[in-house]
């Protein structure tokens, strides 16, 4: 007999960021219904079909306390999880014989599952905001226990102990700089990434302050120039695995990346986030009421340049569509100096030695009021969402996401 009631949800196989920020609103859904969040995770032979699972150990999380699971409830999800899997072989298989023999593209829920996501977000099938912002996804403080395997935590912790750099320094800062190798999208949208060169001074900064730095990533980036005993350059050591890529962000002090990827696995892990380099301020804005961000500058064509939030949400929406191609008459973002990410990372570092329990200055105050009215401008117009969408579950993505954002940016 099946006890419990159960939370089904399949992570998006492929992308790290977007299967974390999946689980992480399975999490909060499950919890505010009383539910036992259960992910669906993908048998590795389905790899077969042109795609690469983005970590296995992410689909092996628990959460909290979960209940031993009786005999019958053990077969009835190893057969859901056998029929979505088989159902997935079918339907990707169909997709990717239509685009090869036909050119025809079909849309996502062919391509990979998308199991459980409605019953995370509202309905947009009539879109009003009013109605969503009732949900209690956004008026209730949900606890967020993410762990690790016991025995992959064990293992994890038994190779970092043996890292001599964390016997002196024992607390680590986890640092992510995105770049165009992983994604092979050097011309495509190419102001997503930023350069590793820009965040020395800061790096310096975090080990003079005591802290191991890891920089995370994979082995396609370039590689830190910069030599310390206290900056593990991690995609070149023989530390590296999906195990410690989660291992470390789980355990690090507070993560510095980009709106990319495993930024998203540290808010699953409810670290806190300074974000660097954000190209997009309407679905990159910092998430919890301490992480704390800084915009590329953008140029326009004419020369003038967008130095801070109130004169970049003026510009056209394009200019901060994730998903637009931009040209380079059409503008371009200003990557951030050295001296700009020193001042995010010694002013966040202020913040983490309060335990971030300082309240928000007159700017980050008046730049999270800022951000908060001018996205509701673009989420109370469908047009927006609805014409740069074609998919209902990253329509109601970015709206669930837009509206728990809590944090600010500073100016600079």
């Amino acid at each position: 007999m099946l006890k419990k009631n159960f939370l089904l949800l399949t992570p998006l196989f492929y992308s790290v960021g977007n299967a974390s920020e999946d689980i992480h609103f399975g999490i909060w859904r499950a919890k505010l219904e009383n539910k036992e969040l259960i992910i669906i995770k993908p048998y590795l032979w389905t790899q077969i079909l042109n795609y690469n699972i983005c970590n296995r150990e992410l689909f092996k999380l628990t959460f909290g306390t979960r209940k031993k699971l009786n005999y019958f409830e053990s077969i009835f999800l190893l057969l859901i999880e056998l029929f979505i899997n088989i159902r997935f072989v079918i339907l990707r298989s169909t997709s990717l014989l239509a685009k090869f023999f036909f050119k025809y593209k079909f849309n996502d829920k062919w391509n990979f599952p998308q199991t459980g996501w409605d019953s995370i977000c509202k309905s947009i099938d009539n879109y009003k905001l009013s109605e969503i912002r009732n949900d209690l996804f956004f008026h209730k403080q949900i606890d967020q226990e993410v762990y690790l395997q016991p025995s992959v935590s064990q293992e994890c912790f038994n190779i970092i102990s043996g890292c001599d750099q964390l016997k002196t320094k024992k607390k680590f800062v986890c640092v992510h700089v995105r770049e165009s190798g992983f994604h092979n999208d050097s011309h495509r949208r190419p102001y997503r990434n930023a350069s590793i060169d820009n965040y020395i001074p800061s790096i310096k900064f975090l080990i003079d302050k005591g802290f191991t730095v890891f920089r995370l990533g994979d082995k396609s980036m370039q590689e830190v120039w910069y030599k310390d005993p206290h900056l593990i350059d991690y995609p070149f050591t023989k530390l590296k695995s999906e195990k410690m890529d989660l291992y470390l962000i789980k355990h690090c002090e507070f993560f510095i990346g980009m709106t990319s990827g495993i930024y998203d696995t540290a808010l699953l892990f409810n670290k806190p986030c300074l974000t660097v380099n954000n190209t997009n301020w309407f679905q990159g804005f910092p998430f919890k009421n301490s992480d704390r961000g800084i915009l590329k500058k953008i140029v326009l064509p004419s020369g003038s340049i967008a130095n801070n939030l109130l004169e970049i949400v003026e510009l056209p929406y394009k200019l901060y569509d994730y998903t637009a191609n931009l040209k380079e008459d059409e503008g371009y973002f200003k990557e951030n100096s050295p001296e700009e990410i020193l001042f995010a990372v010694t002013t966040f570092h202020d913040d983490y030695l309060s335990g971030f329990s300082n309240n928000m200055d007159s700017t980050l105050k008046y730049n999270q009021d800022l951000y908060r009215n001018f996205s509701d401008k673009i989420l109370n117009d469908p047009f927006h969402l609805f014409y740069h969408n074609d998919e209902k579950a990253n329509i109601s993505r970015i709206v669930y996401r837009n509206l728990l954002c809590r944090g600010s940016v500073y100016d600079i």
